[in-house]
């Protein structure tokens, strides 16, 4: 499975628990010999000699619309056979994105997967703006 893509390849992650850095085929590259979607964290792969050689297909995969003006309506992958989302938020530096947190949980939602919210740094804010930021998101489900 892919634990970490970098720019030159990928990290997988065996059946025994070992990591090994792995080149890609460029013919599962995107077009300009990116990685791009084509290989995102949570791929099955077929590895040979150190180099991913095949992608099994996704269960799903968790999107969000491309950004910039070039994207053109197109889809940005960022991970695929998730099996729950734990999004993990600073409450302060940078302050809490709720747009963010809640497109989280509509894609997670939508994907009929489980869905948590882990707030951090809550020691740089009050007490009444953690129970604040609890309670929005406990209201939601």
């Amino acid at each position: 499975m892919v634990a970490r893509v970098d720019l030159r390849g990928v990290v997988v992650l065996d059946d025994a628990g070992g990591l090994t850095f792995c080149s890609v085929r460029k013919r599962l590259m995107d077009p300009g010999a990116r990685l791009g979607n084509a290989i995102v964290v949570g791929d099955r792969v077929t590895v040979e000699e150190d180099t991913v050689t095949g992608v099994a297909p996704r269960r799903n995969v968790f999107q969000r619309a491309a950004a910039g003006a070039a994207a053109s309506g197109r889809l940005q992958t960022s991970a695929a056979n998730l099996d729950r989302v734990l999004a993990v938020v600073a409450l302060k530096d940078p302050p809490l994105s709720e747009g963010l947190v809640d497109r989280f949980a509509i894609t997670s939602e939508w994907l009929a997967l489980p869905f948590a919210i882990a707030f951090t740094k809550a020691d740089l804010v009050g007490a009444a703006e953690v129970a604040a930021a609890r309670a929005l998101y406990e209201r939601a489900g």
